[in-house]
């Protein structure tokens, strides 16, 4: 989300598609929020990202940005002047609620719903939990089985966090914004999984 910390994992390989042990690869990252037209305007070099790259020394990149604006961003991943495979990549960076308890609470009953506040009270629901939630997670965390209910829930989540009208199916790769999205809400998971999402690079 807009000034949230969105780390990725790019895992080096050589030409032959092997897995390198040893770091020392000149990575580069750059971010940049979308344009109607040239990403290199002056408008959008103005809202550059502040990023970072931190060799692990085992053929693993740790990188991480900071987003200002929501709405879609390049995110661009080069090895001395050489895009990556895939680079630059879409990133969608919501603008997350940033509310405590209670005012999930006011949501929750604004809704029509107010059954359901002390479900959301006991789970420690935040607004920027809001996002990654699914069909599946009402039912296993919430209790809540209503398709009606749901549908509800779900459409007002959408409407509170929409930024763009993008489609989350056309990114071509699962960030952290996507696994929030697909309900992967603990960051231990998430980092889980994007350590398994192998991003190659050319030598």
């Amino acid at each position: 989300g807009v000034e949230m910390e969105c780390p990725f994992w790019v895992h080096a390989r050589d030409a032959a598609g092997n897995h390198l042990l040893e770091g020392g690869l000149k990575l580069a990252v750059s971010v940049y929020p979308d344009t109607p037209d040239d990403p290199d305007t002056s408008s959008a070099l103005t809202l550059k990202v502040d990023t970072s790259v931190e060799d692990m020394g085992n053929g693993v990149y740790a990188c991480n940005y900071k987003p200002l604006v929501a709405g879609p961003h390049s995110v661009r991943v080069q090895m001395g002047n050489k895009h990556i495979r895939g680079s630059p990549f879409r990133a969608m960076i919501l603008e997350m609620p940033d509310w405590e308890l209670g005012e999930v609470q006011h949501w929750v009953e604004t809704l029509g719903y107010p059954q359901y506040v002390q479900r959301f009270l006991n789970s420690g629901i935040r607004g920027c939990m809001l996002p990654g939630m699914t069909v599946d997670t009402l039912e296993q965390e919430l209790g809540i089985y209503g398709k009606g209910h749901q549908s509800m829930m779900l459409q007002s989540i959408k409407r509170t966090c929409a930024t763009d009208d993008i489609d989350a199916d056309s990114l071509p790769f699962l960030d952290n914004h996507a696994l929030l999205q697909l309900g992967v809400t603990d960051s231990r998971d998430r980092a889980r999984v994007a350590d398994a999402i192998v991003w190659e690079v050319e030598r």
